[in-house]
């Protein structure tokens, strides 16, 4: 180093020692004694250098507070458990005389299984012994297959005080016009398994739902399957899956259109008076919303972490694996995998064959991993081209994986056509159907269906694709029903691969909760499945709080109960709604001004972790404090709690700063003013019956109200009509650029088929 000159602020070496045992009495700050040091030296003839440094500040606030995420730990509990008692090679699986060296890559193995984020679901009895109270009138529509079904249904709820106007109805011709007006709606039309017109996979019953929603109807819609799920229960059902694709609609129907959806109801192969009083019970308290009736009670379906039960058997792929959609993004990551781990031969099917983008170098890479390979180009809604497939696969097929799908372009359920549905659904359930089919009774090691969570928990704009991946779902169930293998596989975002990688779809995804996964930490969620012989799991990885909150920013999930991560973070506790709007009545206006602002302010601060409201801006731009729509939401809700108003989600793109929000707030609370305006219209109003005795009054009070609506301020149109997804979306593009509203939420297939 080129030091000639060393400069030591402080007391000195001679000095140090009596300063720590002397009284601290400052004559001056350090500050000064540095400046006071360099004058010193300028003045002995040394020019300090002092170059100008550029240091990048964080982008956050930084002074005075930790914002550092805490180290995960690293610990292994179920490992260190099993080294002490000597049960290592039980929990890894292997043979407790191969050296340690052998071993290690089997431990390597465990550990990426340990952090593979899998989910299941289980069913937890609904505790309720209060009998059921219903009003109004309730309509039950069925079909001509299911009128004792719907008698039975009748009593219950008439039992139970409702007014009950029952009707049978073709399914695939529902005419929703003439429904009138009920107060709520039970469809038995979903248990209608007959195809819609001329859709094979379009089952009457999704169709009559579909049509349902569409119809405008204010009352609560609640849709009744048999078989759609299992349960576990003794007296499950035989499962069908075609009803189960009026599960995947009814979960997207709960995110876009909260108000006027109900629920769904799942019953057992044979109804009892108490399965039909368990039904009205449902209805009168319509908190959950996922059930299944059985003998034991009413079942709620939670979304759980999945458990490993017992030891895990070593999965080795061997002979011929056949892979649908294996040219694309995620059957050639899953072709890749079985090449690596001991496939002899892989078929490969997709719509273009070896003419699909970049599959003469998949098939050269697969090669090297010492696969042979055939590509075929299959249609796989033809169930001849499928079965000549299977039928002609080389050597002995043991593994069918079947990954191809159609996505589906945004499109909520209200403007959902039958077409589009059909396109999107057979492109699920066209292809599963005919290789169940044509595999038969094949003693096969494996078939895997490649699902998404869309059709787990349902996804805004994507009813056709969240009602097919659920048809996979339980068409796993079924063929182990039937005695058959099946693994259901609903996967998350896979990072750089499938429908859900499209240009700006990840930050879209992560915004709202749902990370993109490693490929190979996906894949690895396959093997676990495939090693203790799953029927079901979900493989994705989320950020559940973020998640959560615009999951159930419109309405309550009980879904989501169990999952630690997914319980949003309540309001600090504080005066009730009530009490604040009473302590408002009494604040003069500026006093009401000042109090909500600082309300403002400390619930923004509480939001972005900052100590006090006092480092909110209060002219500052909520998109530049680092708002997006996920803390919009969560700010949305602490002011609800804080004040007993029902706010929009769009709050902060309606009132962009913290002050503007505060205004719109105090407007709230503005006591009512008595004007001549007012007195006039009440007056008005007494005398509306005297008026319309005469024309020319009736004529000028007309012209008046076209005058008023032309000239009045419309609001943004759609938006009290838009579902918590397109508000969502409205936001990010206000706060944060422009959002894909063509990215589907949990889509993992791979683009090409």
């Amino acid at each position: 180093m080129d030091v000639t000159t060393y400069l030591e602020v402080g007391p000195g070496k001679a000095l140090t020692n009596a300063i720590l045992h002397t009284d601290a009495f400052p004559t001056t700050t350090t500050v000064e004694g540095f400046h006071q040091a360099l004058a010193n030296l300028y003045v002995t003839g040394t020019t300090p250098h002092l170059p100008k440094t550029i240091t990048d500040l964080p982008t956050y606030p930084f002074q005075h507070q930790t914002y550092w995420l805490p180290q995960p730990t690293t610990d292994h509990p179920e490992f260190w458990e099993a080294v002490e008692q000597g049960t290592l090679p039980e929990l890894l699986d292997v043979d407790p005389d191969r050296p340690l060296a052998e071993a290690l890559p089997e431990l390597a193995r465990w550990r990426r299984r340990g952090r593979t984020p899998r989910y299941s679901i289980a069913w937890r009895p609904v505790e309720d012994a209060a009998e059921p109270e219903l009003n109004g009138t309730w309509l039950i529509l069925a079909p001509e297959s299911e009128t004792v079904a719907a008698r039975q249904c009748e009593q219950a709820l008439r039992k139970y005080g409702a007014d009950v106007d029952v009707r049978t109805v073709d399914a695939a011709t529902l005419d929703t016009r003439s429904l009138g007006d009920p107060d709520g709606i039970v469809s038995l039309l979903g248990l209608d398994e007959s195809p819609s017109t001329e859709q094979e996979f379009v089952p009457a019953g999704a169709a009559a739902t579909v049509a349902l929603l569409q119809a405008g109807l204010g009352a609560r819609l609640w849709a009744l399957t048999r078989g759609a799920v299992s349960t576990g229960a003794e007296d499950d059902p035989a499962p069908r899956a075609v009803q189960a694709q009026v599960w995947g609609l009814g979960r997207v129907a709960a995110l876009e259109q909260p108000e006027r959806w109900g629920g769904l109801i799942d019953l057992p192969g044979e109804a009892s008076e108490e399965t039909w009083r368990q039904v009205a019970r449902v209805l009168s308290r319509p908190y959950e919303d996922q059930v299944a009736v059985r003998q034991a009670g009413v079942l709620a379906r939670r979304l759980v972490q999945a458990r490993a039960q017992g030891p895990a058997a070593a999965f080795r792929p061997e002979g011929t694996v056949l892979v649908t959609g294996g040219t694309g993004a995620i059957g050639g990551r899953i072709a890749r995998w079985f090449a690596r781990n001991g496939a002899e031969h892989l078929v490969l099917l997709s719509r273009r064959g070896e003419a699909a983008p970049g599959a003469a170098e998949l098939v050269a890479e697969l090669r090297e991993l010492g696969a042979e390979v055939t590509v075929r180009a299959c249609d796989l809604a033809s169930r001849a081209e499928v079965r000549a497939a299977v039928a002609e696969a080389p050597g002995r097929l043991t593994c069918v994986v079947h990954a191809a799908g159609v996505a589906q372009a945004a499109s909520p359920l209200a403007d959902l056509g039958v077409e589009e549905y059909a396109r999107v659904v057979a492109g699920k359930v066209a292809g599963a159907v005919h290789l169940d089919e044509a595999v038969g009774d094949a003693p096969l090691a494996a078939f895997v269906l490649v699902s998404s969570v869309a059709g787990v928990w349902g996804s805004g704009g994507q009813g056709a694709y969240a009602a097919g991946n659920a048809f996979l779902d339980q068409l796993a169930a079924e063929r182990r029903a039937r005695g058959r293998t099946a693994t259901s596989i609903a996967w998350g975002v896979w990072d750089g691969d499938g429908m859900g990688a499209a240009d700006g779809a990840g930050d879209f995804l992560e915004r709202r909760g749902i990370r993109a996964m490693d490929p190979d930490t996906a894949v690895t969620g396959m093997l676990r499945a495939l090693e203790r012989d799953e029927t079901f799991v979900a493989v994705a990885d989320m950020e559940w709080e973020r998640f959560a909150l615009g999951f159930t920013s419109a309405r309550p999930s009980p879904l989501l109960a169990e999952i630690p991560g997914a319980r949003v973070r309540e309001p600090d506790a504080g005066e009730t709604g009530d009490r604040f709007g009473e302590r408002m009545a009494v604040l003069t206006s500026e006093e009401r001004a000042r109090t909500l602002l600082d309300l403002v302010r400390a619930e923004a601060a509480n939001v972005l972790h900052l100590r006090s409201g006092g480092e909110v801006p209060d002219g500052r731009p909520f998109k530049e404090l680092g708002f997006d729509s996920m803390t919009a939401v969560e700010l949305r809700n602490r002011l609800n709690a804080a004040t007993g108003l029902r706010l929009p989600a769009s709050l902060i793109y309606d009132h962009p700063t913290p002050l503007a929000l505060a205004e719109a707030l105090r407007a709230e609370f503005a006591p009512a003013q008595a004007s001549p305006t007012r007195d006039g219209l009440a007056a008005l109003e007494q005398g509306v019956d005297e008026l319309a005795t005469e024309p020319a009054l009736v004529a000028r009070l007309e012209a008046l109200l076209w005058k008023l609506r032309a000239e009045s301020d419309e609001p943004d149109e759609g938006l009290e009509d838009a579902s918590a997804e397109e508000v969502f979306a409205l936001i990010d593009r206000e706060l944060s650029g422009p959002a894909d509203l063509s990215t589907t939420v949990g889509k993992s297939d791979g683009a090409e088929r």
